[in-house]
């Protein structure tokens, strides 16, 4: 639509949820259980609605695109508990990176992906608190890197820290950074 709010046009006619952009604008990325059996699954189309492609067959919530638009990391319990998956852009080459589970469906998309692609953070339910956990993007070098809870990181613009929030020492959330690199 535009600024305004003029000109609204619907791009999907049997369910739609949490659409994200590509990062070039060309495609639109988003979850729907179009068969109703319940799993939602991943879908693509371009920014204009047409040449929709499901892109999972099995269980995939919250797509997002890596800083290049050639991947796309989302969320499944496709393996008995939530993980961390990503797949190329076409839907190809699903790995999954993340084998303790804890995670929580519904994780925040924007931030997920460091600014250079190569490391994802996210936020787990594990040891009796959420905690802020990064991985690379191949699965490899999983790191805990709250130790008094932490919801909702992003990634700073140069990749060097990871800002969330945290109800630590009572009172509300309050704002944290914590220094990567």
């Amino acid at each position: 639509m535009d600024a305004d709010g003029g000109n609204e046009e619907r791009l999907t006619d049997s369910g739609g949820d949490f659409p994200a952009w590509s990062p070039d604008g060309e495609k639109v990325a988003f979850m729907s259980d179009r068969d109703g059996d319940g799993d939602y699954d991943i879908f693509v189309m371009d920014a204009d609605g047409e040449n929709e492609e499901r892109l999972t067959d099995s269980s995939g919530v919250e797509p997002v695109w890596s800083p290049d638009g050639e991947k796309i990391a989302f969320q499944s319990d496709r393996d008995g508990t939530w993980e961390i998956y990503v797949m190329d852009a076409d839907g190809d080459n699903k790995e999954r990176l993340t084998d303790a589970g804890g995670l929580l469906p519904w994780w925040p998309p924007d931030g997920v992906w460091s600014p250079d692609g190569e490391r994802i953070v996210f936020m787990a339910y594990r040891d009796g608190d959420h905690d802020i956990y990064v991985v690379d993007v191949d699965g490899d070098n999983e790191e805990r890197l709250t130790e008094e809870g932490g919801w909702y990181p992003v990634w700073s613009p140069d990749g060097e820290k990871i800002a969330f929030m945290s109800g630590r020492g009572g009172g509300g959330f309050d704002i944290y950074v914590i220094q990567i690199r």
